[in-house]
């Protein structure tokens, strides 16, 4: 009985293969050694709108969002038509990225010289897991 249970196991082990998936984010032993080894893959640059609601969301973009927020709200008859607290962030962005189309293309290229630093920082550390 012993002998039979040693072959299964012998049998088990050798029929156990890796996943089938070429996605290595999904592969549990590559994540693992990627963590073991320091890997990590870099931060992604943010887009310019991004930036610029980072940089000066309460002094520029805050006003604007509280502004538009109460006024698609009401009705004209001064009914509440939203319930939620307050703006979400797809309504804030919506309104961060208007905002930054006004600004000059001088100002725009500013954020985004400022911006792609942020992406380019791990780079150097990363390799791929393929």
């Amino acid at each position: 009985m012993n002998a039979r249970i040693g072959r299964w196991l012998k049998y088990r082990a050798t029929k156990l293969r890796r996943p089938k998936t070429t996605d290595r984010s999904q592969d549990p032993w590559a994540l693992l050694m990627c963590k073991l080894a320091g890997i990590t893959v870099p931060p992604k640059a943010r887009q310019g709108y991004q930036q610029y609601m980072r940089e000066s969301y309460e002094a520029d973009i805050k006003a604007v969002v509280e502004a538009r927020w109460k006024a698609s709200s009401l009705e004209e008859d001064g009914v509440t038509l939203r319930t939620a607290k307050g703006p979400g962030a797809p309504f804030r962005a919506e309104v961060a990225r208007e905002l930054f189309k006004e600004l000059s293309e001088e100002q725009q290229d500013e954020i985004k010289l400022r911006r792609e630093g942020r992406g380019a920082r791990g780079t150097r550390r990363f390799t791929s897991t393929k």
